[in-house]
């Protein structure tokens, strides 16, 4: 009986838990499709199973040309070669497949790293962009591209794979064992790497990450700046030679390179992102050049040995961020060049909530502070703490060690029933003064402001997202963005916004769409202007650029019907996609600095007339 009973017991199991799994994604049957809308007239299929490949589509509607987008996500066919259509049919139409992108995070659910097991892959006409990254391709010999596809990532760590590129593709092409743009400039991705390898002369940005038997790279002249992610989970990356041209390290440029114990960075170093070392597990040592005016957060967190920290300066020590040497070694010593650094940095290092534990500063071999700790607190529980007040609503994170005072301090919810918004930095809870880094709406909360907030200010916050159906909202002034400025979405009274970025430039703009009365934007310091991100706006008349400018994507202004003028200001050179202003009406009349802007603005797809600004 005993026996019968853990046998009903374990059929109960298997029905309470694992058919539920099934439904919520981890395994599917065929045919399997969930559906949700985006908004009325759009709506979103996951994991539709055709001819044994399984496909995400987006379908627009209710625009005037119906817009669609097909990524084909994962095969299970059988045979040595896996060819994926151009087209798909699905409730009654044909769709292109736009992309191929082996992902294994869409959605939130995990589907796993897919064995691969076929020797030839082929990419049809209509796919622009395939990614690869995350499959994991078990016999790949040859993977056939066409003329159209632009982009072309994760093919790293095959040592028999060949990549046969159309010869006419004006995109990309094989080079020096590696996918890169057609003009040499952009490196995609390593094919069959080596342990070490030499990037081509030439190359302004990399784009690859990931890579699994890349030991040792070195770098040339023409990369002054190490793009966002571009050695990311390079786990096995022990060396880097840097060029001393080289300018600025991006955001988590090198981040779980678990294996990195020193890097050598040239002395005109000027900036380096958040997050860009995070996770070096054996990263031991480092030096600050003296152009580096700040250690941004998370830019050392859980680099467990780095334990000797070397500051180039000696006129100020860098700013240091809150958790910049978070989880680093105990006892860690900072060599500074006199007494003036030293000062400066023991008040920051002591000031942090999250940092140094027992560290040291000395000058030269003279230790002038030692067992430095920062002000971290324990608490016994880990939990979020939500609290209001004055009519805002604040979440706290607790990780188990501190309050964090860092980005998962939010505002939440916005009470106040008030014309004028300006939205506090700081707030006094617990008898402590914590800042607030995000201003951030859940799943696009409406809240009660938004019934009479005809002004929102913010200032010097890491994220400000997800503003939707604010309905007397008439104007934006969001200033010193870290991060990220994304989702102004429905505000039909807004007609002026002005966003800035800091001065190191690194702010991103996403999904700006459907405000109806939006008639002049202004965007200052923008790192990444994304695609589609100035979107659906009707009435939209100006959009100005200044400051510095780092990359404008493809479509990133469209169906901007009554644009009239655009106006960068700025000199530096910015990265255009191909198609970035395909989309702007050729009435609109774009303004530039100079001739070089002109024909970048003309390569990126305008077709209307391009004046020089006198």
């Amino acid at each position: 009986m005993k026996r019968i009973s853990i046998f009903i017991l374990s059929i109960i199991i298997c029905i309470t838990f694992i058919l539920p799994m099934n439904a919520m994604g981890y395994t599917y049957p065929d045919n399997y499709k969930w559906e949700y809308s985006h908004d009325k007239g759009s709506s979103s299929y996951f994991n539709v199973n055709i001819n044994n490949i399984y496909y995400d589509i987006d379908i627009y509607d209710d625009i005037p040309t119906p817009k669609y987008s097909v990524y084909a996500r994962f095969a299970k066919t059988k045979g040595d070669t896996l060819k994926f259509p151009e087209t798909i049919f699905f409730k009654g139409r044909n769709f292109k497949v736009n992309e191929i992108v082996i992902d294994d995070s869409n959605t939130g659910r995990h589907y796993g790293k897919w064995k691969m097991p076929y020797k030839n892959v082929i990419i049809p006409d209509s796919v622009e962009r395939a990614d690869f990254q995350c499959a994991k391709f078990t016999k790949i010999e040859k993977i056939y591209v066409p003329k159209k596809t632009q982009v072309l990532n994760g093919l790293s760590d095959y040592p028999k794979l060949k990549v046969i590129i159309d010869k006419n593709n004006p995109y990309i092409k094989m080079k020096n064992g590696a996918v890169y743009s057609k003009n040499g400039k952009k490196l995609l991705s390593l094919v069959n790497s080596k342990k070490t390898y030499k990037v081509s002369k030439g190359t302004k940005k990399i784009d690859f990450f990931g890579v699994k038997k890349l030991e040792k790279v070195y770098l040339p002249a023409s990369l002054k700046t190490i793009s966002f992610n571009a050695f990311g989970r390079c786990r096995n990356l022990k060396t880097v030679k840097i060029n001393n041209k080289t300018q600025k390290i991006g955001i988590c440029a090198f981040e779980k390179c678990t294996s990195l114990e020193r890097i050598d960075l040239p002395k005109n170093l000027e900036g380096i992102g958040y997050s860009a070392f995070m996770d070096c597990y054996a990263l031991k040592e480092f030096v600050i050049p003296k152009k580096v005016k700040k250690i941004k957060f998370w830019t050392f967190k859980n680099c467990a040995e780095l334990s000797r920290v070397k500051i180039e300066s000696q006129e100020r020590s860098p700013k240091i961020e809150d958790t910049a040497f978070e989880n680093t070694a105990e006892g860690i010593e900072f060599i500074v060049k006199n007494q003036k650094v030293a000062n400066q940095l023991k008040e920051q290092l002591s000031q942090n909530k999250k940092g140094v534990k027992k560290a040291k500063i000395l000058i030269g071999d003279k230790v002038v502070y030692d067992n430095i700790n920062c002000k971290s607190k324990k608490f016994q529980k880990a939990y979020d703490i939500i609290t209001t007040q004055n009519g805002i609503k604040y979440r706290f994170f607790n990780d188990g060690d501190s309050f964090s005072n860092s980005i998962q301090n939010d505002i939440i919810d916005i009470l106040l029933k008030s014309k004028k918004i300006e939205i506090p930095n700081t707030v006094n809870y617990r008898n402590k003064i914590y800042k607030i880094d995000s201003v951030k709406f859940d799943d696009y909360v409406n809240p009660k402001s938004a019934k009479t907030c005809e002004k929102l200010i913010a200032d010097d916050f890491y994220e400000l997202i997800n503003i939707h159906k604010w309905n007397s909202l008439k104007e934006i002034k969001a200033t010193n963005i870290k991060y990220l400025f994304e989702n102004i979405v429905s505000c039909d009274e807004l007609k002026k916004m002005y966003v800035s970025g800091t001065s190191d430039c690194e702010c991103f703009i996403s999904n700006i769409s459907q405000n109806k009365h939006l008639k002049n934007i202004t965007l200052k310091n923008i790192d990444v202007i994304a695609n589609e991100s100035i979107n659906e706006c009707k009435n939209l008349k100006t959009i100005i650029l200044s400051g510095k400018v780092g990359y404008i994507q493809k479509k990133a202004i469209c169906k901007c019907d009554n644009l009239k003028v655009i106006k960068i200001q700025t000199k530096n050179k910015i990265q255009m996609q191909k198609k970035a202003f395909i989309d702007v009406p050729e009435s609109c009349k774009i303004y530039v600095k100079n001739k070089a802007m002109k024909k970048a603005v003309e390569k990126a797809g305008f077709k209307g007339k391009v004046i020089i600004m006198k």
